[in-house]
């Protein structure tokens, strides 16, 4: 009499029985277990591969291979350090006191007053600025350029004039001196109502009244570059000299 097979024994059920029961070696039908289990390994990779893609999608270091890896990692970390460094010694940073030490000779040794090449009723008036930079940092520093802007007190808001110096060192925790060359550029377009003329003409003694020490005021602008950041500052103050003209005009 032949034994009727039970449900578990139809081949559309064989992937779900022996996936999940063990098998008796009586029993032949394995490739359809072995046929589950590849795609249960392909399912496996499939799902790897798409957590690998999402890894490189935030980071790309990820997909590289393990030298190429290690060489990512460590770029990363010596570029966090340097951010790191930067960062704290911008924090600590404070910008250098530059003084005003009173008015000398011009350091390119030029006249104190010179008729001017480019107007016959002008005139120049070249000083030097006796200049102090304290630095209270513990890294020197350079000044890239120091720039300043001379303006006449009967019109502050039109330049007469200024100088600029380039690539001043200064010391770490010291005071550096040096002299600043400046020049006042008298041009008759420019005073149109001869306000400036009078004052000068007045404070030199030139129209009888006893004479007076010229007074200008200036922007001092340093751009020093610490780290190869710069960083810059204006500086408003004035300076008084005695009047070099010596005739009426």
């Amino acid at each position: 009499m032949a034994q009727q097979l039970g449900p578990f024994y139809e081949p559309s059920l064989w992937p779900y029985y022996y996936s999940s029961h063990t098998l008796h070696p009586q029993h032949k039908p394995y490739e359809p277990v072995i046929r589950y289990n590849r795609q249960q390994q392909q399912q496996q990779q499939q799902q790897q591969q798409q957590q690998q893609q999402q890894k490189c999608s935030r980071c790309c270091c990820l997909c590289l291979p393990q030298w190429a890896r290690r060489t990512c990692c460590c770029v990363f970390l010596l570029l966090s350090i340097f951010i790191i460094v930067v960062g704290v010694l911008a924090a600590l940073f404070k910008m250098p006191l530059v003084e005003f030490n009173g008015v000398t000779d011009h350091p390119d040794g030029l006249s104190r007053f010179a008729n001017s090449a480019n107007h016959s009723m002008g005139f120049d008036i070249n000083v030097g600025l006796n200049i102090g930079v304290v630095n209270p940092n513990f890294e020197s520093a350079t000044f890239d350029t120091l720039r300043a802007i001379a303006y006449y007190p009967t019109d502050l808001l039109e330049p007469v004039g200024g100088g600029q110096l380039d690539h001043i060192v200064i010391g770490s925790q010291t005071t550096t001196n040096f002299t600043f060359p400046f020049q006042i550029r008298y041009n008759p377009a420019k005073d149109s109502d001869q306000r400036m003329i009078m004052d000068i003409t007045k404070r030199c003694g030139l129209t009888g009244a006893p004479p007076q020490e010229l007074t200008i005021h200036y922007a001092l602008t340093p751009t020093i570059r610490v780290l190869g950041l710069p960083f810059s500052i204006t500086f408003h103050n004035s300076a008084q000299f005695p009047c070099p003209l010596s005739e009426k005009f």
